[in-house]
């Protein structure tokens, strides 16, 4: 068969990224026509030599031209059969005319192609019929003529996709209704990935499909691969009102996949607050924990999604809640450097000496995570939290002057002490921070606080700075004295 280059037209390929998989359920790609397998199929003018040039294969090559055109465009069909169009010429992604009046709707010219023998069974390169293209894209008319003319309801693509799957994956509900009732499709059918075409529709936020395919007898908690029912995929895609659909029909409101996380935890993880807050109405575990511990808060918390934390706590998530390992919250908002989050979670009371079962505490994560940077407006209200570990300790720790000079000119008392007693300027000390401690110096800190075992920031000095440290330690104390004398006069 002749296989020609044509323009870029509308196809399946263009909706297929709306088919998105949940991060820690890995899926096989499921999708469109046309959309792998291209590397070994070329236009013709590059594979056929010398033979192409000669006037049969010319007058060939043009009809072919001229009826995939007319297919893709709308164009007249019949009369490009009638002067000779081979109907079996497909285009470099292994697509036949057929396929593209199915996918426009155009029952007539299907008609018209199949008396004049097109394969009805023609797969494109990733393995879909024509029958799959009118179903992708809902011509309900078409697909029930081409089931009358043989087409099949129950082939697959390469990855197991039935034309049922398209038609519920883009919430064509008739034509999923005419697939079932009408050409007899499995409503119960799976891809390779195990997603049925319920997991499809919910996945896309399609209620009025997954309604329709209940009635129809698809199981509202049939599993995929991963443990994964189609709940979670609505939660994950954040469709609160497929999920309401969902558990309207029956669904189980907190089912575990294979690593025991529950649609409260996909919906935490994506952000997705409104379907959440349609799971926690319906009696989902606010605290439910997977096969690592993890609860949705740490979820929410990790990924930086601040609404959805907010309303986890409100809901009454445990703040300190541990997972697996340990860690908290609050652990996790600091690693990911998502500061207003921790904000939050240190406002409703999270611990930042909660010790991870490592015995990693969230301010050990502050003082060491390079991109971790508080918010300009967040540093006043973060000292009236009276926190243990306050951001001028972490500052001084890390040496961020910038930091620094913003916090005492918001009035941060410079001497505040940590529950074991440490001031900012112990810190520096510690942390051989030379100009972040001579700032403090400069700045009022005090060298002679005690911290609960004695020792003074004086004592620090002695006991971690070399001699030439100390040395530069007073000289740039001094420096810093006297640029903030000439700005005072200034």
């Amino acid at each position: 068969r002749l296989r020609l280059a044509t323009p870029t037209l509308h196809s399946m390929e263009e909706g297929e990224s709306s088919c998105e998989n949940r991060p820690h359920h890995p899926t096989p790609a499921c999708g469109g026509v046309g959309a792998d397998q291209t590397a070994n199929r070329v236009p013709v003018e590059e594979e056929g030599g010398e033979n192409v040039r000669s006037a049969a294969e010319g007058r060939h090559r043009e009809l072919a031209l001229r009826l995939q055109r007319a297919a893709s465009t709308g164009g007249d069909v019949l009369g490009a059969l009638e002067s000779g169009a081979d109907p079996q010429t497909t285009d470099v992604d292994g697509r036949t005319a057929l396929h593209y009046v199915a996918m426009k709707g155009d029952t007539f010219a299907a008609v018209a192609l199949c008396a004049y023998g097109a394969d009805l069974s023609a797969r494109t390169s990733n393995g879909r019929t024509a029958l799959h293209g009118a179903c992708w894209n809902g011509h309900t008319q078409t697909v029930l003529q081409l089931v009358e003319m043989g087409a099949d309801p129950h082939g697959c693509s390469y990855d197991g996709a039935t034309p049922l799957m398209d038609a519920a994956r883009n919430g064509h509900s008739h034509t999923a209704s005419a697939l079932v009732t009408v050409a007899g499709a499995d409503v119960h059918a799976s891809e390779a990935c195990g997603r049925t075409a319920l997991h499809l529709a919910a996945l896309n936020g399609h209620s009025e499909t997954v309604r329709v395919l209940a009635s129809l007898g698809a199981h509202v908690n049939a599993c995929d691969a991963d443990g994964c029912k189609p709940l979670h995929f609505a939660a994950w895609g954040g469709h609160a009102g497929t999920a309401g659909a969902l558990l309207a029909l029956g669904a189980e409101v907190s089912p575990r996949d294979l690593f025991l996380s529950t649609p409260l935890h996909d919906a935490a993880l994506g952000g997705r607050t409104g379907a959440a807050a349609v799971l926690l109405d319906s009696g989902a575990e606010v605290d439910a924990r997977n096969s690592k511990g993890i609860t949705p808060l740490h979820s929410a918390a990790s990924s930086g999604h601040l609404d959805t934390t907010a309303m986890l706590l409100e809901r009454g998530a445990e703040a300190d809640a541990p997972s697996a390992d340990g860690r908290t919250a609050l652990h996790f908002a600091t690693w990911n450097s998502h500061p207003r989050l921790v904000y939050l979670l240190l406002q409703r009371g999270a611990d930042m000496l909660r010790c991870a079962n490592d015995s990693l505490l969230p301010s050990d994560i502050l003082c060491s995570v390079d991109s971790f940077e508080w918010p300009e407006d967040l540093l006043p209200p973060l000292h009236r939290l009276s926190l243990p570990v306050t951001p001028l300790h972490a500052s001084s720790d890390g040496g961020d002057l910038e930091a620094m000079c913003f916090l005492a000119r918001a009035g941060v008392g410079l001497d505040c002490q940590t529950p074991s007693g440490d001031t900012p300027l112990h810190w520096a000390v510690r942390a051989h921070q030379v100009t972040a401690a001579a700032w403090l110096v400069a700045a009022g800190a005090s060298v002679g606080v005690t911290n609960c075992k004695g020792v003074t920031p004086a004592d620090e000095v002695g006991r971690c700075l070399d001699a030439a440290q100390r040395e530069r330690l007073v000289r740039k104390a001094e420096a810093f004295r006297q640029r903030r004398g000439r700005e005072e006069k200034g």
